[in-house]
């Protein structure tokens, strides 16, 4: 969702005649490390490193050109995020890198007035919730200087930058994040560990989502799936909120073959029936390889996390159990074969 609101700084003083606002690679390469720095701050366990994408840039580009300070019209779910800001307060050539500093922060700072557990960012404080969505992996961003700047009343002589963010985040009823855990420790397959960020290792469309990620966050996720063909026309919404669906799930390490067995010819079909999900129980012990918990199954009853009793009691072992009865066995009592 781009439910995002702007900064307006007062006009101080006026524009050097003729400076167009465009960004230097300095500039570029500044805002891309100011957005990974503050991800990696807030030691999330699933965050993805950004990665500078050309073709962001050039729509970003293509937007602050038009010096319209409102948000692009997009559809949701497919188009990506935006951030906007502005500046009236401009001195020259120099002072542009400055502007891009006070922005990018600006937009993190508004992480003080956000409600964790709303899950919704609000009019006010979706800049910062875009600025540290886990599942973004690509980032583009232009400026331009203007004369004016329409869309406000402020901008008569005014720096514009526009940020674009793939995949686009702020999804109302989601966190933008997980907190609790190691970082890393439920990054997307395949990936590696940058200094506390999931560094994606192959294109954006062969990622698929730790297997702790693998829910269907909509009702309505598996007539997308399997009736309206929703994956493939719509991957960037389904492939992140009806994960399970679409059957892009991942994660885990590599284990030995006969840790990662059926013991039984029909578990492939009790699985495509979603059988994981309605008999984790039986499932996760006897067909690993289909069910893909390969090495983990039931074993010993102990929580991998610390977070496993709240969990538990917010009743996801029913919720999820393909994630919550391998990594929170003793909260949800799969020990013994008992019923979280």
């Amino acid at each position: 969702m781009r439910l995002v609101s702007v900064y307006i700084l007062a006009l101080t003083s006026l524009v050097a005649s003729g400076e167009k606002g465009y960004m230097t690679q300095q500039m570029k390469a500044t805002i891309l490390k100011m957005h990974n720095d503050y991800r990696r701050g807030e030691r999330a366990s699933n965050m993805i490193e950004l990665e500078w994408d050309k073709k962001l840039e050039y729509g970003a580009q293509k937007w602050a050109d038009n010096c319209l300070y409102e948000h692009k019209p997009a559809k949701f779910g497919v188009d990506p995020g935006e951030n906007l800001y502005f500046s009236s307060f401009f001195m020259g050539t120099n002072k542009k890198e400055e502007l891009l500093k006070d922005g990018t922060t600006r937009w993190f700072n508004e992480k003080y007035d956000y409600n964790w557990e709303s899950k919704n960012c609000g009019p006010d404080y979706c800049h910062y919730t875009q600025m540290v969505w886990a599942r973004t992996a690509k980032i583009g961003c232009a400026s331009k200087m203007c004369y004016p700047l329409r869309g406000t009343s402020w901008g008569k002589y005014a720096w514009f930058l526009v940020c674009r963010y793939y995949p686009g985040g702020n999804y109302i009823g989601r966190y933008p994040y997980t907190k609790g855990g190691a970082q890393c420790s439920t990054c997307p397959t395949p990936s590696d560990c940058n200094n506390g960020l999931c560094k994606l290792t192959a294109p954006l469309d062969e990622v698929k989502p730790h297997i702790s990620e693998c829910t269907n966050e909509d009702s309505n996720c598996e007539m997308w799936a399997t009736q309206m063909n929703q994956c493939k026309d719509n991957p960037n919404f389904m492939l992140t909120s009806c994960s399970l669906a679409c059957n892009v799930c991942g994660g885990g390490k590599p284990v030995q073959k006969a840790d990662c067995e059926d013991a039984d010819n029909r578990c492939p079909g009790w699985a495509n029936d979603r059988q994981c999900f309605a008999n984790p129980y039986w499932m996760l012990d006897n067909c690993k390889k289909s069910c893909r918990t390969c090495g983990e199954g039931r074993g010993s009853c102990e929580d991998k996390d610390y977070q496993c009793p709240s969990w538990a009691k917010d009743n996801e072992c029913k919720k999820n159990p393909n994630w919550m009865l391998v990594h929170c066995k003793k909260s949800c009592n799969p020990c013994s074969g008992g019923r979280g």
